[in-house]
């Protein structure tokens, strides 16, 4: 089964306060000895602490350390074991792993050591040049053509369309739990989001794929091959989501203030235009579509969400949060009236 990190918002989250006392016990159990933490997890809230992963030493490597404080419908070690088991690619891997334990109910969480990437992002967001966007669909074609040749998660047994509003009435429940935004932010785009859908997925299957695609998720390394990251989020997803993903991130990356509405659009044409030309999106008819439906979801959920639930550093000052979110409304009404 797919994991499902977002739904577990409202659970108890008591895992950031043990975090010292799990990262002894585990040491003390592998040998790993921590340089640093290099990487917390949150869902949204700084409070809502979902994983911590430190750098260190284990038996004379450089390794990471992942403690997992989420119950996992699907432990990321066997998505890992999974995604490598299938993968003909010579170009698309994922990181290596030394050992792990699962979660166990009675400790808490799990643990997970692996390999230690020491690599770039496929390109620094939120923009990327011509010769990045290039790379970045060369690293595309590869992996949905020999990276991922078959699920190794089980599909959902729930319609596209039920799987897709029951996402968005998540974000829409922890955005009014956080409060962050006005109802006129987002009620009726909520609605049309709901129409919409029903129009246009009613026959739509979904799509297995890397549901966390950003260049940040994607490491370069010198013999130009890559390394996915954040494998916890493989799973099913609406068709072309993986595309949508990468210019998500970069929109939520934005700066008003250096850039116009005009430009963000100038960039996702850019992006599109790129898209269109690998054979793997030629071989749909229906991209155009499908394509920007999907988009319509990403910017919802950012409204909602990434913007009106998180809290991160970017979005606590008004001057260039209340930018951010007409920027997004802006693009979803244009998309939903494209759609319409």
């Amino acid at each position: 089964m797919s994991n499902n990190i977002t739904g577990k918002y409202f659970e108890n989250h008591v895992f950031a306060d043990r975090i010292p006392e799990i990262l002894e016990a585990v040491c003390l159990e592998t040998g790993f000895v921590s340089d640093c933490e290099i990487f917390r997890g949150y869902i949204y809230d700084r409070e809502k602490v979902g994983s911590v992963i430190h750098r260190g030493q284990w038996q004379g490597k450089t390794a990471t350390l992942k403690l997992q404080g989420l119950k996992l419908e699907t432990e990321e070690a066997a998505i890992l074991q999974g995604f490598t088991a299938q993968n003909r690619s010579m170009l698309v891997r994922v990181p290596e792993v030394f050992t792990h334990q699962p979660w166990d109910d009675a400790r808490g969480y799990g643990y997970m050591l692996s390999e230690y990437v020491d690599a770039v992002p496929i390109f620094e967001m939120p923009t990327a040049s011509l010769e990045q966007i290039g790379d970045f669909c060369r690293f595309f074609q590869e992996y949905r053509t020999n990276s991922v040749r078959e699920p190794w998660i089980p599909a959902p047994e729930v319609r596209a369309l039920d799987f897709t509003l029951a996402r968005v009435a998540n974000w829409r429940r922890i955005c009014e739990h956080k409060g962050r935004l006005a109802e006129t932010d987002y009620a009726a785009r909520c609605d049309l989001f709901t129409d919409l859908a029903n129009q246009h997925l009613g026959n739509e299957k979904l799509v297995f794929c890397h549901g966390h695609l950003t260049a940040n998720d994607i490491l370069k390394t010198p013999n130009g091959g890559c390394i996915l990251m954040s494998n916890l989020f493989w799973g099913w997803r609406l068709p072309w989501h993986d595309l949508a993903f990468n210019i998500w991130a970069c929109n939520l990356h934005q700066h008003p203030g250096l850039i116009g509405y005009g430009d963000v659009l100038d960039e996702i044409g850019l992006w599109r235009t790129a898209y269109k030309a690998m054979p793997v999106v030629q071989a749909d008819p229906d991209f155009d579509r499908r394509f920007d439906f999907v988009m319509l979801e990403r910017t919802l959920g950012a409204i909602l969400a990434d913007l009106g639930a998180g809290d991160s550093s970017r979005f606590q000052t008004k001057i260039l949060f209340d930018p951010l979110l007409k920027l997004h409304q802006e693009l979803f009404d244009q998309l939903a009236l494209e759609l319409a």
